[in-house]
């Protein structure tokens, strides 16, 4: 009786390990998956958002007397 009982226990145990193996592999497949959708959507947006895709223009201001303000800065200092 203890034979079968410990066959029994062996026999569910390989079950559980090939059950295991399998959730592996798909869960390896499932990350590949995943792995290359995220690679072929960060080179569309790479594409997508390439700086020479746009256009640079340069742009010169010239200031003006009323542009120049005056600056004052203060210091708090509070010694303990």
């Amino acid at each position: 009786m203890t034979g079968l009982r410990r066959a029994n226990r062996i026999f569910k145990e390989k079950k559980d390990v090939n059950l295991v193996k399998n959730q592996i592999e798909e869960l390896t497949k499932d990350i590949e998956k995943l792995e290359g959708d995220l690679n072929e959507k960060m080179v569309e947006i790479s594409e997508k958002f390439n700086i020479d895709h746009y256009e640079i223009e340069t742009l010169s201001l010239q200031p003006r007397k009323t542009d120049i303000s005056d600056l004052s800065v203060s210091l708090l200092w509070e010694s303990r």
